[in-house]
């Protein structure tokens, strides 16, 4: 029961039997508040250097002789400053928080950046002002940025460093980061992870992996004693797993549960030792007193009883959140095999949660298993995705005879895009309706040829006799009649269900020009929900778009 204040109250319990007599019991109860955080923010993921400029956790590298305590007077306002450890994870502490200040090593420049993310923590703010200031010598600028929290748990926050320099600040000499609270010396905030960081320059493919929407080479997916469902609907979706689906683990109180898969070749440890994959697991799910744990086993599934031959890593995981585990048997402790990696029979990993060889239960989602790193080719300007839930790269949408509104409430919420907000589209009759949006710089389809996006259509819009389709256009906007000299491909849809779309400009067969991979001069993008030259009327909604190689 959540008490709505702390304090002391009585519980008072009444067991009745068969017949009419009861017995009473009362105990006094001291229901109290949390007050600091019990569990550790979710780790960041791991990325390459050029990718982030940290400046506060013990992931990335920080940014050397950072002072997260300056003077500013503030402790005349009656804030003050500790630096709590959590089981050895240690992370800012500001108490009743007026205003506070970082003042960085060095100056640096997060022009190059996406987003400043920092994760919070809190009992008793609702909100947070965070402001960058830049410029040295005295003539230094700041813009601030609210951001909600929610209390007694992490809040995992990612502001656009456009939220910034939309205000007219720039970012190429950032020496101070200030924050206040909501409430003058209110409530108390600890801060984990702060750091900057964009979408890396380098696309980094992983070997064996597995995101559970469709793309991923582990096709042998299999539950021992246990309930497996790999193309399951995300149940916790948030900042930190976005994913429509995911791997679900329901271990009803089997003794030795497991979810397995064999690789088609060996594990080649020497050249790879790494293991990665996302988990949550809800604590009102488990029963028993088993660790809250998981474990990555790598067997021979060859043999009649590889577990007798298994080596095993083991790592602590907290309930109730989404976190990122990393298995790494060149430098991890392991269980079983003395030296895993001068085994060269290993083909088959073994995931199981809160240990084996007991009937507790427990029930886990897991999400983006990766094994091994393979650098794959750089990924290359212009950049075009959108979830229409403020993470994204496109700025220009716009509709040309229609209605549009790119931030509007999902209205058909369900497992194939359980986002919360899409991009409604709304023709209302225009003879030539459609939505676009330009980009920097001109598409190199020979580097990248891939779009897809999401698409619903409610037959209860539809009018008229146009077919059921979707068509995305490539157009040179700095003419004068870009449809003139277009590439189209056109989509099949249907209607009433939420689907993906591709297009591929490499493959798909294409009308206009006749080869547009040998052009150079597309810088547009134009959706057109059936076909033009009408006065049907169709509404869409559309959702996760994205140009991809």
């Amino acid at each position: 029961y959540v008490y709505a204040e702390a304090g002391t109250y009585t519980i008072r319990v009444v067991s009745k039997s068969a017949a009419i007599q009861t017995t009473e019991y009362t105990q006094e109860f001291e229901a109290k508040t949390i007050q600091q955080p019990i569990a550790s923010a979710a780790k960041p993921a791991t990325r390459n250097e050029a990718d982030y400029i940290s400046i506060y956790g013990d992931e990335y590298t920080n940014v050397a002789g950072t002072n997260y305590n300056p003077d500013w007077g503030q402790s005349g306002q009656g804030s003050s400053y500790a630096e709590f450890d959590l089981d050895g994870d240690k992370m800012l502490q500001y108490i009743k928080l007026s205003y506070q200040g970082v003042s960085l090593g060095e100056t640096i420049d997060v022009s190059g950046m996406e987003y400043l993310h920092m994760d919070v923590w809190t009992a008793d703010v609702n909100r947070i002002e965070t402001s960058l200031i830049n410029g040295v010598d005295g003539n230094s600028t700041e813009k601030p940025v609210w951001s909600d929290l929610t209390a007694d748990k992490w809040t995992s926050i990612n502001i656009p460093i456009s939220d910034f320099t939309d205000q007219g600040l720039t970012v190429d000499q950032i020496f101070q980061l200030k924050f206040v609270g909501d409430g003058w010396a209110a409530g108390t905030v600890f801060i984990d992870n702060i750091y900057f960081w964009k979408t890396p320059s380098v696309v980094v493919k992983s070997l064996i992996y597995d995101d559970f929407d469709g793309n991923g080479n582990i096709t042998t997916w299999f539950g021992d004693d246990c309930g497996m469902d790999n193309a399951f609907a995300n149940p916790q979706k948030d900042a930190d797993n976005n994913s429509a689906t995911v791997l679900k683990y329901t271990d009803g109180g089997g003794t030795y549960a497991n979810v397995r898969f064999d690789a088609a070749s060996n594990f080649d440890l020497v050249s790879n030792s790494k293991f990665s994959l996302k988990i949550y697991v809800p604590s009102s799910s488990v029963s028993g007193s088993q660790p809250k744990q998981i474990s990555l086993k790598l067997q021979d599934g060859t043999v009649g009883a590889p577990w007798e031959t298994q080596t095993e890593i083991i790592k602590t995981i907290v309930f109730d959140q989404w976190q990122t585990v990393t298995f790494d048997f060149a430098s991890d402790v392991t269980a079983g095999a003395a030296n895993p990696l001068s085994r060269t029979d290993f083909n088959r990993v073994v995931l199981q949660v809160n240990s084996e060889g007991n009937n507790d239960t427990v029930t886990a989602y897991l999400d983006d298993f990766n094994y091994g790193i393979d650098s794959g080719p750089a990924d290359t300007a212009p950049f075009a995705k959108d979830d229409f839930e403020g993470n994204g790269t496109i700025t220009t949408w716009f509709g040309d005879d229609c209605g549009m509104n790119n931030a509007f409430a999902n209205p058909y919420i369900n497992v194939e895009n359980n986002s919360a907000t899409v991009l409604e589209y709304t023709d209302g009759g225009g003879t030539y309706a459609n939505i676009r949006f330009d980009v920097t710089p001109n598409f190199d389809l020979t580097a990248k040829s891939k779009f897809s996006l999401k698409i619903y259509v409610p037959s209860s819009s539809v009018s008229g006799s146009q077919p059921k389709q979707i068509s995305l256009k490539l157009q040179d906007g700095t003419v004068g009649a870009p449809w003139e000299t277009q590439t189209e491909i056109i989509k099949t849809i249907v209607f009433d269900q939420w689907q993906t779309v591709n297009f591929d400009f490499a493959t798909d067969v294409t009308a206009g020009a006749a080869n547009p991979l040998s052009r150079t001069d597309f810088n547009r993008i134009v959706l057109q929900v059936n076909s033009e030259g009408n006065n049907d009327t169709v509404t869409a909604y559309i959702d996760d778009f994205n140009y991809y190689n």
